[in-house]
């Protein structure tokens, strides 16, 4: 009788996960209200549940240290990172929920993607994360045109020279108000190619099969694009359009002759890259050959966004005083970055946060890649690599404004890449 009495009160307890992980999705990849803290707390207590249900179910041997290590080492990056700045924050709720929130988004993707249970359908989490993504990049820029009273305005920027007049009046809604002095445009940017992505999602879901995972990411994916086009952001576009032609070889073009496109696509992109780079060199090295060219044509092309725009910040990171590098990303101080995640977290918090960092990602990448492997939903893997990679890029090579322990996407990306993590232990599990 009280072994029935624990088995109802367990099963219970199992519906309110997929009653509630949405809505904590939606709501925290949308930084609602910018109460991130509040819903990391409610991450907590369905981790709580998620372990209780799945925790005796867990392989005691091997197959179990990918999700074990992405703990250890979230935890090694995450309270090294937050304690270093232990003087400075004086708030333990924040601190607890940053380092326990983290673990629950993670732990709740290996929930998802190991149990069994048929009422999780992982798909409405991804349709979560890029509607809540999209129309969070919709309303910033919404707000940013509203400010500047023009769509178009990275050029205005560009064209400006009462600059100061300009970002007194453009805000940019990042978790807290900023101006587009503070790297907004670059966030943003961020943003909005991640969201983008939710086009090619689309394209690999069948509409009739999964019409709530099909219009979420379009819808999605279409706010990302209209702001990669209205603000414009140049690197944002390119990248978007090199993924897409890509996703299209891969959906419509002949089998055998797929490797040919993908190589043909891919040298021409290169070719592009190389181009852009010397006229971007030569612009600096000759700028006298460039006083007559077209100011709108130049601006555009000249948008000082992106990893050009970094290079001249790793001098001054480099050589910041010892009292200034290792305060702790959890600092609410701005700070000078590199422009890669990898540089901020070595030189702000140090090498064993770095450590911590590098083990969280590298067994994500690779549980991603298994996952890609042995799932037969094309749709979720597309969604998920997409989102994890897309997302990666841009921390190593476009970091700006946020420090990681702040930015709630990371979040959504630590569920992905649990329930990578979950699905090969299930799979393992199913071969024995």
């Amino acid at each position: 009788m009280e072994q029935e009495q624990k088995e109802s009160s367990l099963s219970v307890l199992k519906d309110l996960i997929p009653l509630f992980a949405v809505e904590i999705v939606l709501l925290t990849l949308m930084n609602f209200a910018n109460l991130t803290v509040v819903y990391r707390y409610m991450a907590i207590v369905l981790m709580i549940i998620a372990m209780l249900v799945i925790g005796k179910s867990l392989p005691r041997n091997k197959r179990s240290i990918p999700f074990l290590l992405q703990v250890v080492g979230l935890i090694l990056f995450e309270l090294v990172s937050v304690l270093a700045g232990w003087r400075k924050m004086n708030d333990f709720i924040l601190i607890v929920s940053v380092v326990l929130g983290s673990l629950a988004f993670l732990a709740l993707g290996v929930y998802y993607g190991f149990s069994k249970e048929k009422n999780l359908d992982f798909s409405k989490i991804i349709s979560a994360i890029y509607a809540s993504v999209g129309i969070y990049t919709l309303i910033c820029l919404i707000a940013t045109i509203y400010g500047m009273g023009q769509p178009f305005y990275s050029i205005t920027f560009a064209l400006s020279s009462s600059r100061r007049d300009l970002m007194d009046h453009a805000r940019i809604l990042i978790g807290f108000q900023t101006d587009l002095r503070d790297n907004g445009v670059e966030i943003l940017g961020n943003f909005a190619l991640l969201a983008s992505t939710g086009v090619v999602v689309s394209l690999f879901t069948n509409r009739k099969e999964n019409p709530f995972l099909f219009y979420a990411s379009l819808l999605g994916g279409l706010m990302g694009l209209a702001t990669l086009i209205l603000i414009p952001v140049v690197i944002g576009l390119a990248l978007f359009i090199i993924i897409l032609c890509l996703a299209l070889i891969i959906k419509f073009a002949n089998v055998k002759k797929k490797k040919l496109y993908i190589i043909i696509c891919s040298s021409f992109v290169g070719v592009l890259m190389i181009l852009y780079a010397i006229f971007r060199i030569d612009v600096h090295i000759h700028p006298e050959l460039y006083t007559n060219v077209n100011k709108v044509v130049f601006a555009f092309f000249m948008q000082n966004f992106g990893v050009a725009s970094r290079f001249t910040s790793i001098k001054d990171i480099l050589t910041l005083l010892p009292n200034v590098k290792f305060v702790g990303l959890a600092f609410k101080d701005r700070f000078i970055g590199s422009g890669s995640i990898l540089l901020d977290i070595l030189v702000q918090s140090g090498i064993l946060p770095f450590i911590g960092f590098m083990i969280v990602i590298v067994v994500g990448v690779i549980e991603c890649i298994k996952f890609i492997k042995k799932s037969d939903n094309i749709a979720l893997k597309i969604a998920v690599s997409l989102f994890i990679f897309v997302y990666l890029i841009e921390l190593i090579f476009n970091n700006v404004g946020f420090s990681i322990i702040e930015d709630f996407i990371f979040l959504g990306t630590l569920l992905l890449m649990g329930y990578c993590t979950g699905y090969n232990l299930k799979s393992e599990q199913q071969i024995d």
